[in-house]
């Protein structure tokens, strides 16, 4: 009788650790599709692809909003107009350096600051002191 074997458990460990990392590789796509999803509903909810006219008679307003990376939707930059109760026109851009969530955030807070102080009528820097 005659035989021959081949150890074949370093081919089967190769197969077990492709299929992990395949598995892995899946789970990692989800989650960053789910990324940029959420990503894009967050930019969507703070700078509308498109907004309702401003009511200014003889003052019509566009914009364009285009993120400088494709990776990253979500920053700091941003604009708005307003009009406020004296019937002034409050258009404003600005940009807080990043991006993410922490970028977005500031902007956020910044451009609802200068709103709420556009509203009452304030300079920004009349609550400085000196």
């Amino acid at each position: 009788m005659r035989g021959a074997y081949q150890d074949i458990s370093a081919q089967h460990w190769t197969e077990v650790a492709l299929a992990a990392t395949r598995d892995q590789l899946a789970v990692t796509e989800q989650e960053s599709a789910e990324r940029n999803r959420l990503a894009l509903q967050l930019q969507h909810a703070i700078m509308p692809p498109t907004k309702a006219p401003l009511d200014a008679p003889g003052l019509d307003v566009a914009v364009r909003y285009r993120p400088a990376e494709t990776e990253s939707l979500v920053g700091g930059d941003w604009y708005d107009a307003v009009v406020l109760p004296s019937k002034k026109i409050l258009l404003c851009v600005g940009d807080i350096a990043g991006h993410g969530i922490e970028a977005a955030t500031g902007m956020v807070v910044l451009r609802n600051a200068l709103r709420g102080l556009a509203v009452t009528g304030r300079a920004p820097d009349s609550s400085c002191p000196g």
